[in-house]
């Protein structure tokens, strides 16, 4: 639900329940602009919070596990502990419960934003099969995960490159206007290439049939997932930079 949104419900529910016993009169419109900076605070401090979840999933795991780097992040939800794979499974959750339940700003952006939430979940709960079952059994899953996966990326970098505008339109600097879309398409072009770079990588490595293989292609793997994904965060922090300068600029005068 965005700001606007959840205003227009106050506003009818404040209407239907009508004035309550006792209840002194307010003007019209004083709740809801008492209302409106604890709610689009709110708003704004979940996004960014689920873009420091995401930049910091790779470097906890790699620094943190004491396993040093693996072929890819998803390798982390098989090391011994647990941990490191509740920490997988936790983010990828967490970023998927947020960005489906997330209503953008159009129907479009609305239904690429809830695909992408379920190909976060969908990652985390279908992981590529354990490296230490050897490579005849590897090839058994490992398509699902990663198509969750691709989808995540191709999902976001939609948003990026079709849905942009419509906030944009709302932004009264023309200068800000091309900076936040330039970046959009350079952000857009970068998530849509990195699936297509992991399959290569997959694919020169040897992962893709036998993940044990320890070809040097490999470990680029987790840099371009990690890479991935902090793109993805820097574009949601981005467009909450932007939203936040649409909400405090002046509002334009009616006709």
């Amino acid at each position: 639900m965005n700001a606007d949104q959840a205003y227009a419900e106050l506003e009818h529910a404040s209407k239907t329940a009508g004035p309550q016993p006792g209840a002194t009169s307010r003007a019209p419109g004083k709740s809801r602009r008492s209302l409106e900076p604890s709610i689009n605070r709110g708003y704004l401090v979940l996004r960014r919070w689920t873009a420091i979840l995401a930049i910091a999933l790779a470097p906890i795991l790699a620094a943190a596990s004491g396993a040093g780097l693996n072929p890819s992040i998803s390798h982390y939800y098989f090391l011994p502990g647990n941990w490191t794979r509740d920490l997988f499974v936790g983010t990828l959750c967490a970023i998927g419960f947020v960005l489906y339940f997330y209503k953008g700003y159009s129907n479009t952006e609305d239904w690429l934003l809830s695909i992408a939430g379920i190909a976060a979940a969908g990652v985390a709960f279908f992981p590529m099969t354990d490296p230490a079952l050897g490579c005849k059994t590897y090839p058994a899953f490992w398509w699902v995960h990663g198509a969750f996966a691709g989808t995540l990326f191709v999902m976001i970098a939609a948003v990026c490159w079709f849905t942009s505008e419509k906030t944009l339109k709302l932004l009264n600097d023309e200068r800000r206007q091309a900076q936040f879309r330039w970046s959009y398409r350079v952000l857009g072009a970068s998530m849509a290439a990195a699936p297509a770079t992991i399959f290569v990588l997959h694919k020169l490595s040897g992962l893709d049939t036998c993940p044990s293989d320890g070809a040097p292609a490999s470990k680029a793997i987790f840099f371009v997932e990690a890479a991935g994904i902090t793109v993805f965060a820097i574009y949601w922090l981005m467009k909450s930079r932007e939203i936040a300068e649409i909400i405090k600029q002046p509002k334009r005068a009616e006709a």
